[in-house]
C-alpha cells in the first residue's frame, strides 16, 4: 500500500486492499473487511481493473452470503461472474461453487442434485464432499461417501474442510469425525468457514467442531464449540447462524429449547 501510494501504483494500492480484507476477514472483522473491500472496488473501477472489480464484488458478495441474505448474494455472485466471463478470466466458472455454497447454506442442496453432479463432474476430488452432502440432502445417503484425497492447506482450506467434515457428521462416520476435528481445531476462533478466501463462505468453523464433538461423544467440548460459534456469527451478522449455533449447545448440555420449557 505504502508504495503503491508514494509512486502512484494501482496495480500495487488494489493488491494491498484485497490483501487487507483478507487479513481482517481472518481476524473476524468484517467491518473492516467491508471498508477496505469497497476502497478497493472504487480504485479497481476508477482504473478500469476488470479482474480486481470482480474480485472486489465477490467477497461483497461473500459478505451477503454471511448475513443470510441468499436471494441478493446470489443476484451479486451472478453479476460479478458474468463481469469475469466478459473480460475472459480463467475464474469465470466460480459461479457454479458459489451457488451450490449457497444453496448448502439455505438448506436446498439437496434439490440441486443434478448441478452438484455437474460440479463434481468438472472440479473431481476438491467437490466429492459437496456431493455427499447433496445426495445425503437428496435421500441417497447409500450412495454418498466422503473423499478420500488430502485437503491442500493453501487452498480454501477451512472450507473444504468444513465441507469433508459436514459430510462425515452427515453420514455419522465415528472412525473419521477424530481426524477431521484434529485439522479443524487451529481455526475454531476463526470466521465463517471460507471467510478469509474473500469468495465463499459456510457457519463458523467452531459449529462444525460442535458437531463433531457430539458424533465423538465429547458433550461439553461440543458445547463450547457452539457457544464459541454463536459468539462469531453475532461478529458477522449473522443471526441465523447464531440462533443455531445457541440451540445446540443448549441441547449439547441437555437443555430443552425455550418452547419445550
Amino acid at each position: 500500500m505504502e508504495i503503491g501510494v508514494e509512486h502512484d501504483l494501482p496495480v500495487y494500492r488494489v493488491t494491498g486492499l484485497l490483501q487487507q480484507a483478507a487479513n481482517a476477514a481472518a481476524a473476524n472483522d468484517p467491518a473492516t473487511m467491508r471498508r477496505v473491500t469497497g476502497e478497493a472496488l472504487d480504485l479497481a473501477r476508477a482504473y478500469r481493473m476488470p479482474e480486481a472489480i470482480s474480485a472486489a464484488e465477490i467477497a461483497l458478495a461473500t459478505l451477503v452470503l454471511i448475513e443470510g441474505r441468499f436471494t441478493d448474494a446470489q443476484r451479486l455472485y451472478t453479476e460479478a461472474t458474468a463481469h469475469m466471463e466478459r473480460a475472459g478470466s480463467v475464474h469465470a466458472g466460480f459461479l457454479r461453487l458459489a451457488l451450490a455454497a449457497i444453496w448448502l447454506n439455505d438448506g436446498t442442496l439437496g434439490d440441486h442434485l443434478d448441478d452438484v453432479h455437474a460440479l463434481h463432474e468438472a472440479l473431481g476430488p476438491m467437490v466429492a464432499d459437496l456431493l455427499a452432502l447433496a445426495l445425503h440432502a437428496a435421500g441417497r445417503s447409500d450412495e454418498a461417501r466422503t473423499s478420500p484425497s488430502p485437503i491442500r492447506p493453501d487452498f480454501f482450506f477451512t472450507f473444504l474442510t468444513s465441507l469433508r467434515a459436514m459430510a462425515i457428521v452427515a453420514l455419522n462416520d465415528r472412525d473419521a469425525a477424530a481426524e477431521i476435528y484434529a485439522d479443524l481445531l487451529p481455526h475454531r476462533d476463526g470466521p465463517p468457514a471460507g471467510a478469509e478466501s474473500l469468495s465463499l463462505a459456510l457457519r463458523p468453523v467452531a459449529h462444525t467442531l460442535g458437531e463433531l464433538a457430539l458424533l465423538l461423544g465429547r458433550d461439553d467440548e461440543a458445547a463450547a464449540h457452539f457457544a464459541q460459534a454463536a459468539a462469531i456469527a453475532d461478529q458477522w451478522n449473522a443471526p441465523h447462524w447464531s440462533a443455531d449455533a445457541r440451540t445446540h449447545a443448549d441441547l449439547a448440555l441437555g437443555v430443552s429449547p425455550p418452547q419445550e420449557r
